[in-house]
């Protein structure tokens, strides 16, 4: 991402229609580490060449988190992304911004770029949250054409300021 403040004003941007069902989540410990994997189904917004080779594409994604571990920890948060892919045959890379929402209604802000990933704050006990973590995309099966799904493992650890 080419600055934090772009990154957090596209978070912002994506976290007001996707608010959890009201409900009990977890509580937030100071410091910690897990892995959730994130569902996700969405759509293609842009395709576009880069004049270099090169292909962008723009997808805006949508699903739900589940904790791996058994923990209630990042479990069940309604997860939204804008993703910019881009392929030129030969490697690909991703770069992306996603609002997590639990089901308290409070908000997560996460970046990455490739596999390395940035827990960036938020709302309620998110508030003051920074962290890392490292993803793993698996494309899924989709028999629409525009539309995208894949799973993403996140192996995170976090720091409450």
């Amino acid at each position: 991402m080419k600055t934090k403040t772009s990154t957090v004003a596209l978070c912002a941007l994506l976290a007001g229609p996707a608010a959890a069902a009201p409900g009990e989540s977890a509580v937030l410990p100071p410091a910690g580490a897990t892995t959730y994997v994130a569902e996700a189904v969405g759509r293609v917004i842009d395709v576009s060449p880069d004049g270099k080779g090169a292909v962008e594409t723009l997808v805006e994604v949508a699903g739900t988190t589940q904790n791996t571990l058994g923990q209630s920890i990042f479990d069940q948060m309604k997860a939204r992304c804008l993703i910019s892919f881009t392929s030129d045959g030969a490697k690909s890379s991703a770069v992306g911004a996603c609002t997590e929402t639990d089901g308290d209604g409070d908000i997560l802000f996460t970046s990455f770029d490739g596999q390395a990933g940035k827990l960036l704050g938020g709302t309620g006990k998110y508030a003051g949250l920074t962290g890392s973590a490292v993803f793993s995309l698996t494309p899924e099966p989709v028999s629409v054409a525009g539309k995208i799904a894949f799973s993403v493992k996140h192996e995170v650890t976090w720091a409450l300021k």
